[in-house]
């Protein structure tokens, strides 16, 4: 058995041997070894056998000769071509930006355009300003006629004093009239050369050279309707205290074209319309002049708050506007009793060209023999610009059945600056009083109903003691038995108007005088009212003409039309008319509109729903002249 194994196992190492020299060649190829094999076999020696580099262990490369190709090498451009997606981004930039807020009248330029440094980009409306020029020239003019007199007075007033037949009072009074003229053309100079830089901002020109991007404001109106909407969160966890949160709150608000045009030397107060400054508004003081709402201009977003407690009153807001603009006010009342006040208040604006703070005190009270009396003191403090100065008025009046008496003291530094606050331009660097006696009586019966009287005289004079003003103001009126109520009121005295900064008078001398009378009908009727009031004399230095009439009617209980007809003859006519008109549709949808005519029409549409309780929705349709239509929309929640 042992030598049968040993044959089939030499049996089968012969076979395997025998495959594996057959198959030699296939088994080297797959073992990376042909050339090896093939050379061993032939026993070849030839260069490119034995020139082959060695491999791993010593072996010969298997891999055999490389064929190559060669080229001449030439120099030429590389084509580099990448697709993908992405941001090409200038290595500098520049943001136009204009220094005025105006309406943009022509673009010269297209997106994409090579331009130069100095080149003509845009322009901006100019008719304001060259009106403010036109005025400034004209009384540059009137300054420099107002000099030559007055160097004629002082050449003459010379020329009699070294004959005998003059003065030295005179003299030096007409050198004095003369350097005052010289001072106020010198101001009003420098005035027209402000307005003279404003026009210039109206060209907008490349500041470097390169290419425009992206413009997104065109000329004219930059789109047909501009949509905006806001909200408005409240919280009033009790009757007492409300807190609101409002977000880019304010419309637009057409209420604020409509001016008075009758005759006065300073700014005139217009009732703020906006819906953030209405709610609220008696806990932030009445005096005007250290905060006026409509100072603070449309902001982004802002919050309020305003409680009453036992003996306590508290206001407060803050708003935040483009330009990285900040307004705020706090103002606090204590209430010793019902008679009693005393209180303070905190006015502040951080803007760009400067930063201004006020802060006031203010004390009243009223006896029951009638005594009245009261004391206002204000600080100003202003960072970049002119406005440390101060305010103090004291009041001491009496009150008693059908009659009233006041007389005011009060004194202004030149650089008292409110800059929150509507503060008349005639007042600071003046010092004066004021006297009021005024009558009313409702008879009850009789042929006359009602009986009004009032007279005012105001004594002002500036810090270096010359008269700023003496004018009086003294008028009534008789309502009739019939619904019918007369006027009659005069005003006149001496004005002197200021220059263009505090502190800078007129060397002129206003002597004004005119005449009011008015009449109104169906005064104590609830359906149908309509008056007219007249006034005609001499006002700021011309003839001055004012006559308004106007209307009132409720034809059902749920709707209103209120108009209103102006036209006023001072250094020119102007005229203004006003319609407005309301419908109560249901408890909780109304419909309102008001429409303006001045200096273009103007017409403003507000609908508005109650949703719910704690829910208002308000949408507000404006068009102005050169502005582009606006449609706003607010949602007013109220937290529980």
């Amino acid at each position: 058995m042992r030598l049968v194994r040993w044959a089939v196992l030499a049996s089968v190492a012969v076979i395997v041997c025998g495959a594996a020299y057959s198959f030699r060649n296939e088994v080297a190829h797959k073992l990376g070894l042909s050339g090896t094999a093939n050379a061993a076999e032939q026993g070849s020696s030839s260069p490119a056998a034995s020139a082959q580099p060695q491999g791993r262990r010593g072996r010969a490369n298997p891999a055999g000769a490389v064929p190559v190709v060669t080229v001449t090498v030439t120099a030429k451009p590389m084509p580099i071509l990448v697709e993908a997606v992405g941001t090409v981004q200038a290595i500098a930039s520049i943001q136009i930006k204009p220094r005025l807020d105006s309406q943009i009248m022509k673009v010269l330029v297209e997106e994409g355009a090579l331009v130069k440094e100095g080149d003509m980009l845009f322009e901006l409306d100019q008719r304001s300003l060259k009106a403010q020029l036109a005025q400034i020239e004209a009384q540059i003019r009137k300054d420099q006629a107002q000099v030559a007199q007055t160097k004629r007075d002082s050449s003459r007033s010379e020329d009699l004093l070294g004959k005998g037949a003059a003065t030295v009072v005179a003299r030096d009074t007409n050198m004095t009239l003369q350097k005052a003229a010289e001072a106020q053309l010198e101001s009003d100079e420098a005035m027209r050369t402000n307005i003279l830089t404003q026009l210039s901002f109206t060209e907008i020109k490349a500041p470097v050279s390169g290419r425009i991007g992206s413009i997104p404001n065109k000329a004219g109106t930059i789109k047909s309707t501009l949509w905006t909407g806001g909200v408005d969160i409240r919280y009033q966890p009790q009757p007492n205290l409300t807190g609101v949160l409002s977000l880019n709150p304010d419309f637009s608000q057409v209420e604020s074209a409509i001016t008075d045009i009758n005759f006065n030397y300073n700014k005139k107060f217009l009732a703020d319309n906006r819906p953030f400054f209405q709610e609220g508004s008696a806990y932030f003081g009445k005096n005007t002049s250290y905060f006026y709402s409509n100072d603070v201009p449309n902001f982004d977003y802002g919050a309020k708050l305003f409680t009453r407690t036992t003996g306590y009153q508290l206001g407060a807001l803050v708003t935040r506007a483009p330009e990285a603009r900040t307004d705020y006010a706090v103002n606090v009342q204590r209430e010793i009793d019902s008679t009693h006040k005393i209180g303070g208040i905190v006015v502040g604006t951080d803007q760009s060209a400067y930063r201004n703070t006020l802060a006031a005190i203010n004390a009243e009270g009223r006896e029951t023999s009638g005594l009245i009396y009261g004391f206002d003191g204000a600080l100003t403090r202003t960072a970049g610009a002119p406005g440390d100065g101060s305010y103090v008025q004291g009041t001491l009046g009496w009150q008693r059945d059908f009659w009233t008496a006041y007389l005011f003291g009060s004194q202004y530094t030149t650089n008292f600056f409110p800059a929150d606050g509507l503060l008349d331009a005639d007042l600071p660097d003046t010092r004066g009083v004021t006297g009021y006696l005024s009558y009313s009586r409702d008879f009850g019966v009789g042929p006359i109903r009602e009986m009004t009287g009032s007279a005012t005289w105001k004594v002002r004079d500036t810090g270096d003691g010359d008269l700023q003003r003496n004018y009086a103001y003294v008028g009534g009126t008789i309502e009739f038995r019939n619904e019918i109520r007369l006027g009659l009121f005069w005003t006149g005295g001496q004005y002197r108007p200021v220059g263009s900064v505090p502190g800078a008078w007129s060397t002129t001398i206003n002597h004004d005088h005119y005449l009011t009378a008015s009449a109104d009908f169906n005064t104590r009727s609830s359906r149908l009212g309509y008056g007219v009031s007249c006034s005609s004399g001499s006002a700021g230095g011309g003839p001055y003409d004012y006559c308004n009439l106007y209307g009132w009617t409720r034809p059902t209980a749920t709707t209103f039309v209120n108009v209103s007809l102006e036209r006023a003859n001072s250094f020119g006519r102007t005229e203004q008319y006003v319609v407005s008109a309301g419908w109560d549709i249901t408890p909780r949808h109304g419909l309102y509109t008001r429409y303006i005519w001045n200096d273009g029409s103007q017409l403003r549409v507000a609908y508005t729903f109650h949703v719910s309780e704690r829910m208002d929705f308000f949408a507000v349709l404006n068009t102005q002249p050169g502005l582009p239509t606006q449609l706003s929309a607010k949602l007013v929640v109220t937290l529980p």
